[in-house]
Formats: C-alpha cells, sequence, structure tokens
C-alpha cells in the first residue's frame, strides 16, 4: 500500500527545480548550476566544537534526547506512538477566496525546550505560522492507542503558539536550496514527556562524521501516492542509504547547484524516497556516543528531491545540519 513512501518537500522534474507549497502548488525555478568540494571531517571538525559555545546547555538536555519510546514496529512503514517524539507539525494560515483557513503543511525537530528546526522554503510571503503541533502520530485520533491495547495512550497533542521565526538570511528562494533551514522559537516551553522530546544535535566524534553509505531514517506524514497527492494521516518512516554528496551534485548539475559542504544526499532507492508534504523534516541517524546507547541525532532537514519521487534512482538532497551548528548556536536563547 505504502509503495512509494514520501516524507519531506519539494519537488523537481528531471531538470527542473520546483520549490513545492501545499497552499498554491506554484512553482519557482532554480537553475543555478555549480561545482562543490566533497567536505572532509578534518576540515568540518576543525570549525566548529558545539560544545564550547554559550548556548550548548540549551540543546541535547542533559543528554536526554534523541530517544525513542516505541520499539514495537519492526519492518513496517508505521512508525509507532512515541517512535519520533521530536517531530512536529507546522500549522499555517493560508488566504482563500472563502477566507484565510489553517492547513498543516511542514515538518521540524525539537532541539530545545523552545526551539524547532525546519526548512526555509515553508514560508512565503503569503501564509503565516500560526502554531506548532507536538505529540501527534494519527491525526484521525486524539489522543492516539495502540491498536493492540486500546487503553495504551498517548497524552493528546499540544499546540504552541510562536513567537518568532529565524530564516537564515543567505537562503536565495528560487536561485538555490543552499541554506534551506529555520528556527521557530514558541511561547512558552515544549512540556516534555515520552511523546514530546528533543532530537540530539551532533557532537564530539560525531562532527563532520561521514555518513557515505550508512542508513539513515526519514519521517512524517507526507505525500503516500503521488499520482494523486495523498497526504498519510499516520507518522510514516523509510530507511535510505546516504549519497555521496559529489555524486548527487554531478547527478544535479542540470537541475540545481548541490553544495556538499552544506547538503547531504540520501535516498536513490526505487520505492523509498522523500518528497512533498513535510518539508522540514529531520533526516536522523540512530548513533552510539558517551557509552549511552543508541540515540536519534539530526544529520539533516528535508529539503528537495525528485517530483516522481521514488520512481527513478535519484536521490533527495537535505540541509545539512552540522554545517549549521555556529548559526543555530547563535540565534537560540532560554
Amino acid at each position: 500500500m505504502f509503495s512509494s513512501l514520501s516524507l519531506g518537500s519539494l519537488l523537481f522534474t528531471a531538470l527542473i527545480v520546483y520549490q513545492y507549497s501545499l497552499a498554491s502548488c506554484n512553482a519557482t525555478f532554480a537553475l543555478s548550476l555549480g561545482i562543490g568540494k566533497q567536505p572532509t571531517k578534518q576540515r568540518l571538525k576543525k570549525a566548529l566544537d558545539p560544545t564550547k559555545h554559550r548556548h550548548w546547555a540549551l540543546v541535547n538536555n542533559n543528554g536526554f534526547c534523541g530517544i525513542s519510546h516505541s520499539q514495537r514496529i519492526i519492518g513496517g512503514v508505521d512508525a509507532g506512538i512515541g517512535k519520533y517524539p521530536w517531530i512536529v507539525r507546522l500549522a499555517f494560515q493560508i488566504p482563500t477566496n472563502q477566507g484565510d483557513r489553517t492547513i498543516l503543511k511542514c515538518a521540524g525537530s525539537i532541539i530545545t525546550k523552545k526551539y524547532v528546526v525546519t526548512a526555509n522554503h515553508c514560508f512565503t510571503p503569503y501564509d503565516k505560522l500560526s502554531f506548532v503541533r507536538a505529540g501527534e502520530y494519527d491525526e484521525r485520533t486524539d489522543p492516539d492507542c495502540e491498536q493492540s491495547n486500546p487503553d495504551d495512550c498517548a497524552p493528546e497533542f499540544i499546540d504552541y503558539r510562536v513567537q518568532k521565526v529565524i530564516n537564515h538570511k543567505d537562503y536565495k528562494e528560487g536561485v538555490s536550496f543552499v541554506n534551506d533551514i529555520t528556527l521557530v522559537k514558541i511561547k512558552g516551553q515544549f512540556e516534555f514527556n515520552e511523546y514530546i522530546m528533543p532530537i540530539c544535535l551532533e557532537y564530539g566524534s560525531l562532527l563532520g562524521k561521514n555518513y557515505i553509505g550508512s542508513n539513515v531514517e526519514v519521517a512524517g506524514w507526507g505525500i503516500f501516492d503521488i499520482v494523486k497527492e495523498e497526504v498519510h494521516p499516520v507518522l510514516q518512516r523509510v530507511t535510505i542509504p546516504v549519497i555521496n554528496s559529489e555524486v548527487c551534485r554531478k547527478r544535479m548539475e542540470k537541475a540545481t547547484y548541490v553544495e556538499p559542504s552544506k547538503q547531504i544526499c540520501a535516498g536513490g532507492v526505487i520505492g523509498k524516497d522523500s518528497c512533498g508534504g513535510d518539508s522540514g523534516g529531520p533526516l536522523m541517524s540512530a548513533q552510539v556516543t558517551d557509552g549511552r546507547p543508541p540515540r536519534d541525532f539530526l544529520i539533516g532537514v528535508v529539503s528537495f528531491g525528485l517530483k516522481e519521487c521514488g520512481k527513478t534512482d535519484m536521490p533527495a538532497v537535505y540541509t545539512r545540519v552540522y554545517a549549521y551548528l555556529s548559526w543555530i548556536l547563535d540565534n537560540i536563547d532560554k
């Protein structure tokens, strides 16, 4: 049923990149070509030790981050309640002929008690971010309960109003998808529990890690039927491999510019990909650090991919979070 899992954002044809909006479905051309260098761990690691930053204590929740509370789903596509407690949905007010309406059109990842990381391209001059929804799994039910045990339920989801949006100033819409990253600060604080929790940001031995060939995960409510453009009501997940950025850049060079030091490519497996529906959602890797059990780390943010996602061996492209750690830490506060 879920033959072409799609979670994330945005769409381009074989030669032309389209920036996708669930509100207007308008297309913007991105035809910038370029050449980038494959980042090395030594060069990346030299650039930053995030644990020395004055705001590092605000992230990773004293080590209680990236912890999944669902181990029930092994081979299926449903993520399981509590599997990704850091994933949130962004609700926008969209102007229509019948007046403003609210739609859930992008995703994001909780990184502190007040901040979410998402994609810059989610934001347009025509719609306004209204609230951030945390703790949702199945949009058809509230609260969400295990099918095998109806008495085993998560708390109801929580909608948090938005205090401010911080878009990366160097993102150039219609030119390329480099710097496709945004921070959202909520009013108040997230109420952390088993179903609402931050994901970890990379540090230590993970700084500049080469994930090429590693399997990583994408999750969201993205389009699961690319023909009908139907969004799945239940949080979905897919495991995909990380692709060499230079190979990815060469494949994409007729369509758009890929900067290997700031973007990471993953997918290229027929039947599994990320596309329209959950722009800004997380690309995740489970890693062991400091002798702790595996925790999920945010290594990428869903940026763009093929319109015919999952039907070719072309990968999707994600904003490389490591490249923006300094920017993230500089722009968050208590």
